[in-house]
């Protein structure tokens, strides 16, 4: 991650030091807490510390040991316990900061090779500070919370809490008697606990003692050591050589926990970490052996390999991904020895091929010298060509849509600037090429010169991704924290700043990107740009003062229901944005009162319920069959509706209780079950349910399972009338396909304008047994797949050669519910080389666990085109691969089926 996210996962390992690993568990009442004594006086109150912040430029580039993380990407943990070794007395500004507690913790074995914190070793750092327990589990209400910390801190315990769900560390200062926790936030300069993180997130503590005297200081701090990753053999005349706990024959010898010194023989291999040079110039090795870290004298050791060892100054190049990891070997099997941000200056000296026939440079990044993958590096230097150059028939409008972009001679970064041009210059677009990165750029006139811009910095004004100022302005809201503004309405335009959470805007114009994605421009205080709709809550019309929730206007009828899940959360306001108030169990009684609807347009009914009230999303409540009034999953609302006939077309098809899949299962039907449609209704993503009454009962199903046969029955009956003898249409010779990309729809018809039933997979097979066509022309096969059958955009299928004899090798179960469809959907997605990469979520709304199975505890909810962050992949028993993904502050893991990489 980066400075966006601030977010910092630590390690569960612990150092030779022993820490109990045993979490404390808050119940009430409980045993008392034993007293510190001679607890060290607090630092005055104006003290600089407070205000240290992780990404402070005097320590922010600094990495975590050898694992590439930064102190402005990881190090709040390591600031929030630098800020406590001062607030406790132990030491003062001059002797620690958050830089020098890093520099202490890397040439001390303080970090894991992934740049996580090993809890014991931050033990030895300051004279008196010390580790008491390294992970005490808050549980229970904000309140109970609150009392857990206050105790400890009455006990001489100073704390660093862990929030945002595991994703953020802090340091806490005090409790106040109305239950105000305040704290040192070195990620967003917080000061009180519960205005900027929800408490559900504030899951556990650490907890140190003190009892200095307020004149510590950190020891070698000022030696600096640089990594350095090779293999050595040690050359000493003696039978073995010392280690030592530090650069320097000064330094104490290294031992191990009984106090018997570490020493390596003559002859013996080591794995070599780091380098530094004494006071006299001499070079000592940092290594790591048996589980410590020491340091021996490099003159007698030989190095025998060194991965980072490069010459020459090596070809200029900038990285193309975002955080994109720097291997110790040219593969995707090889570790990480780090990762390199979007857009940073790296070095190129060599090029290989690994088994798959990928290539990868040798690069240096800082320190860090390994490989990356090839496709995330774009040499600068590299050879302009223009023989694909297209020239349009006729010229096209543009205008630069960033504050200040070059105009160059030639496609490419190396060749000479003619212009700088500004925000909003008109230039005439004249045609367009690739370099050979597969950059594109366009060739442009302005100012009489013909010149060459890169493409995503002017938007072609001729197109419909440009939103016209509006007469009538609104106001909103940023909901989530460093949210993108972009320079158009699209993620593939370039991002000029990021808005925090709560952030004012005020929105101008609207506009849609190539997928239909409704985008905002909108103004905010530093400028203008264009923002994705479901970051921002409408607060008010800058004209008419509009509702910012859209609740009912008027008068409204008051109906009674049950909660249908279990362990339901209800919130502050109509949207999983909103904080949690409340958790209701299944088949809680509940009053509604009112309704609101959230950015995406989803229904939130307002409750009240015994103990309080709130809002809950209305597919999570069944309503009472007396209460009146029309509901999200009800019928439409209609005094009448003229009843179908109809039979289902799929194998065990869910029949619910609502319209929606969230709703509780009542029965499942077979193919061929004859059924009365009787209402219709829409779920929260739009699709359309029919209300059915079948042999047994009624329910509600997905339209897209129904066909109907009839265009009405008799008033007040069930049972449908005959079918007509429908017109013989010309036979289909059915062929064999592949789809030939990934996570293409199956929709219920010809068109996009359908509603969509699964996606499938790159080289999914398909029998091809019909076409049709869409309201534009276009082809569309009518596939069978296993799992069911539905219509795909012709150009996403490729055809095999010979026809399919018989279509029986179709599946013929429903997607409603099989294992099969679910296996199909994730047979294709990649487990490797996706940590690191971005990607946005492909259905409706997509739930976020805890942990990587469905049994894990769900943390929230994703919309559709949610853009998440992947850490990495791992598969279940199943074998269902799960992505582990961070976004907005929070991590969890959701399955990969459901995420397109970016």
């Amino acid at each position: 991650m980066n400075k966006k996210l601030i977010l910092f996962m630590t390690s569960l390992a612990l150092a030779m030091t022993p820490v109990s690993a045993v979490a404390s568990e808050y119940t009430s009442p409980v045993a008392s807490i034993e007293a510190i004594e001679g607890r060290a006086e607090l630092k005055a109150a104006n003290g600089s510390y407070k205000s240290w912040l992780q990404y402070d430029s005097r320590w922010k580039n600094m990495t975590l040991g050898v694992g590439g993380d930064t102190m402005a990407d990881s190090g709040c943990l390591v600031t929030s316990i630098a800020i406590l070794m001062v607030h406790s007395g132990a030491t003062d500004e001059n002797g620690v900061d958050p830089g020098k507690l890093c520099t202490y913790l890397t040439n001390n074995g303080g970090f894991t090779s992934y740049s996580e914190l090993i809890w014991g070793k931050v033990d030895g750092a300051i004279k008196g500070f010390k580790l008491a327990n390294w992970k005490i589990t808050l549980s229970g209400s904000r309140q109970d919370k609150v009392e857990q910390i206050r105790r400890y801190l009455n006990a001489g315990y100073y704390i660093t809490l862990n929030v945002g769900h595991g994703g953020h560390w802090v340091a806490v200062d005090s409790v106040d008697a109305n239950g105000n926790v305040y704290i040192f936030d070195p990620g967003y300069a917080v000061t009180n606990l519960f205005d900027f993180w929800s408490a559900d997130g504030v899951v556990s503590m650490a907890t140190f003692t003190s009892t200095g005297a307020g004149n510590g200081s950190i020891a070698g701090s000022n030696t600096e050591v640089t990594n350095y990753d090779a293999t050595g053999k040690v050359s000493v005349g003696a039978s073995y050589l010392n280690v030592r706990s530090g650069v320097g024959t000064n330094t104490s010898y290294l031992t191990d926990s009984s106090g018997n010194r570490i020493t390596l023989k003559n002859g013996a291999e080591v794995v070599i970490t780091g380098k530094a040079k004494d006071s006299s110039g001499s070079t000592w090795y940092r290594v790591f052996i048996d589980g410590a870290v020491g340091y021996v004298y490099g003159a007698y050791v030989d190095i025998l390999s060194a991965s980072e060892m490069v010459t020459g100054e090596g070809k200029a190049a900038k990285v193309t991904g975002s955080l994109v990891n720097i291997r110790r070997g040219p593969g995707q099997a090889y570790a990480s020895a780090g990762t390199a941000p979007l857009n940073a200056e790296i070095r190129v000296y060599e090029t290989q091929k690994d088994s798959h026939g990928n290539t990868w440079y040798k690069v240096k990044y800082g320190n860090i010298v390994g490989y990356m993958i090839a496709e995330y590096v774009q040499l600068k230097d590299a050879e302009n060509t223009t023989s694909n150059e297209t020239i349009y028939n006729q010229e096209k409008s543009g205008k630069v849509n960033v504050a200040l972009v070059n105009m160059r001679k030639g496609p490419a970064y190396t060749d000479t600037v003619q212009y700088e041009l500004p925000l909003n210059t008109k230039v005439a677009v004249l045609g367009e090429v690739k370099d050979s990165s597969g950059t594109k750029w366009y060739k442009v006139k302005c100012n009489g010169s013909v010149g060459y811009i890169v493409a995503e910095y002017v938007t072609i004004t001729e197109d419909n991704t440009a939103a016209g100022d509006s007469a009538q302005t609104k106001n909103g809201v940023v909901n989530a924290n460093y949210v993108y503004v972009r320079s158009g309405a699209g993620t593939s335009y370039a991002s000029k700043t990021s808005l925090m959470k709560n952030a004012a805007v005020t929105i101008v114009g609207e506009a849609k990107d190539s997928n239909g994605t409704v985008w905002y421009k909108i103004k905010y205080s530093g400028g203008e740009g264009y923002m994705r709709h479901d970051f921002i809550d409408i607060k008010e019309s800058a004209n008419n003062n509009s509702n910012s929730n859209n609740n009912t206007s008027g008068s409204y009828t008051e109906k009674t229901g049950k909660v249908n899940q279990s362990s339901v959360n209800v919130r502050s306001g109509a949207g999983t944005n909103n904080s949690v108030v409340g958790n209701l169990a299944k088949n809680t009684a509940v009053t509604v009162v009112n309704e609101a609807k959230d950015s995406s347009g989803t229904v939130w009914y307002k409750i009240k319920y015994s103990g309080g009230e709130g809002y809950m999303r209305y597919d999570f409540i069944t309503l009472d069959s007396t209460s009146s009034g029309n509901t999200g999953n009800n019928n439409t609302g209609n005094e009448t509706y003229t009843e179908k006939a109809g039979k289902v077309n799929g194998n065990n098809v869910y029949v619910r209780k609502g319209a929606g899949t969230s709703n509780e299962k009542i029965t499942t039907l077979s193919t061929g079950a004859a059924v009365t449609i009787i209402g219709e209704a829409k779920d929260s993503s739009g699709a359309t349910w029919y209300k059915i009454k079948y042999s047994g009962g009624e329910g509600y199903m997905h339209s897209s399972y129904v066909t109907v046969t009839t265009g009405s029955t008799s008033s007040g009956t069930s049972t449908p009338t005959p079918t007509p003898t429908p017109t013989p249409t010309p036979s289909y010779e059915s062929k064999n396909g592949v789809v030939n990309g990934n996570y293409v729809a199956v929709r219920t018809g010809a068109g996009t304008s359908n509603t969509k039933k699964t996606s499938l997979n790159k080289n999914a097979a398909v029998t091809i047994i019909g076409e049709a066509k869409d309201s534009d022309g276009d082809v569309w096969y009518k596939v069978k797949y296993s799992g069911g059958e539905g219509y795909i955009f012709a150009k996403y299928v490729d055809i095999k050669t010979g026809s399919s004899s018989s279509s029986s090798s179709s599946s013929s179960s429903s997607s409603s519910g099989s294992s099969s469809s679910s296996s199909s959907s994730n047979a294709n997605v990649p487990v490797d080389g996706v940590a690191g990469k971005e990607g946005v979520v492909n259905q409706p709304i997509v739930r976020v666990r805890s942990s990587a199975s469905t049994s894990g505890e769900v943390v929230d909810e994703l919309v559709q085109d949610s853009e998440i962050f992947i850490e990495s992949a791992t598969k279940d028993s199943q074998g269902v691969v799960w992505y582990k993904i961070s976004y907005a502050g929070v991590k969890g893991y959701m399955m990969g089926q459901y995420i397109t990489l970016k």
